[in-house]
């Protein structure tokens, strides 16, 4: 019985992915399959799919965006309780999907990245380099997840690179403000992030007919480019434009050259842009 929860909140989630229709809608979906993941864990609490799909949805539906004003911290916070007692499961179960510990390891690293940025605390070293383990972790295990359906597992690699360069930003952006998050130069924290963002687009444009791979390469397209013409690998920058822009549906080379503009002129001049 469980597993029919565990997957009436899938197909709840899917339908909260591909809905255009009112926001009314989209809650119910969402309710729905958070309700669904809920009665899955009651029925099985040891069932680590249910818990970590639950978790997900959270962050997805509540993460406060990079400005931390929208969503609700709260239920991160709630998300993280879940895949911590997710943690205490892990050494007790007989089997587990690779893809299921590639997600467990992802949102253990959304929860802390979300946590960390938007806490009314001074940035902490310790909980930046444990966001950038979890991430880390996620693209190594995410290598064996032999177990997921191709697609998924890339999506989940090319999630968690894309985090880890946004993670290594924010270490760089700290470390210029002072906080000493990190002993590495601005140029090896920059090229490490231009290289997991490479990463990422990478994976993603193998799948560019699936529109949640669409999306997500749309959401990341402004800040990969910056920061390729930040480390220095203008040939990234023209690869990634060219290769997204000429799809259907794809970037729009203007929108994401305008961004750039907007942010720093003469760093768009130096890039070729």
């Amino acid at each position: 019985v469980d597993l029919l929860y565990l997957y009436c909140g899938h197909a709840n989630s899917g339908l909260l992915q591909m809905a255009t229709t009112a926001q009314a809608s989209r809650l119910d979906y969402q309710e729905r399959a958070i309700r669904a993941y809920e009665r899955a864990i009651e029925m099985n609490p040891p069932k680590l799919r249910a818990r970590v799909s639950l978790a997900a949805l959270l962050i997805t539906a509540f993460k406060p965006g990079f400005q931390c004003n929208q969503g609700d911290l709260g239920k991160i916070a709630q998300a993280g309780t879940i895949l911590e007692e997710a943690a205490m499961l892990l050494d007790d179960a007989a089997t587990i999907r690779t893809g299921t510990y590639v997600g467990y390891l992802l949102n253990r690293g959304h929860v802390s990245f979300w946590l960390s940025l938007c806490r009314n605390t001074a940035p902490d070293p310790q909980d930046w380099q444990r966001t950038r383990s979890y991430y880390q972790q996620a693209v190594a295990a995410s290598g064996n997840a032999h177990d997921s359906r191709f697609d998924m597992r890339d999506f989940d690699a090319a999630d968690a690179h894309a985090q880890l360069a946004y993670t290594i930003l924010m270490i760089e952006w700290f470390n210029a403000l002072g906080a000493g998050l990190s002993d590495e130069s601005s140029e090896t924290l920059f090229a490490d992030a231009a290289n997991h963002f490479d990463q990422s687009l990478g994976l993603l444009l193998l799948h560019q007919t699936e529109p949640r791979s669409a999306q997500f390469a749309h959401a990341i397209a402004v800040e990969s480019i910056f920061t390729f013409c930040l480390s220095g690998q203008i040939h990234l920058a023209a690869k990634y434009l060219d290769s997204f822009a000429s799809l259907p549906n794809g970037w729009s080379r203007t929108e994401v050259i305008a961004s750039i503009e907007a942010r720093d002129p003469q760093l768009r001049k130096e890039c070729g842009l």
